[in-house]
């Protein structure tokens, strides 16, 4: 059986609906980081993110692209990347 998130997201009561939302403010960093990966004007072109508690915080960015992304990684924890390569932009995730 497949069903879309929005079909599964209908189908929970509000307890459970309410712990699938995730608050802007926890997720702030990655607005603007991604804000500036995406801009033409600026030079940034990859920024990596940590869980902290429930809270995403910057780990690394810069302006080295995939080899900076992957060089500032660690085997002990779990990213949330945004990479701009050219004119595409990519999602990662990198479980340690």
């Amino acid at each position: 059986i497949r069903s879309t998130m929005a079909e599964s997201y209908k189908s929970l009561d509000a307890t459970a609906a309410k712990g699938m939302v995730t608050s802007a403010e926890k997720t702030a960093a990655i607005a603007e980081r991604w804000a500036r990966i995406r801009s033409d004007s600026e030079t940034t072109n990859f920024a990596a993110f940590v869980l902290d508690g429930s809270r995403y915080v910057v780990s690394h960015e810069g302006e080295t692209g995939a080899k900076g992304l992957v060089e500032g990684m660690t085997e002990a924890s779990v990213y949330f990347c945004g990479l701009r390569h050219g004119d595409k932009f990519y999602h990662v995730l990198y479980v340690g």
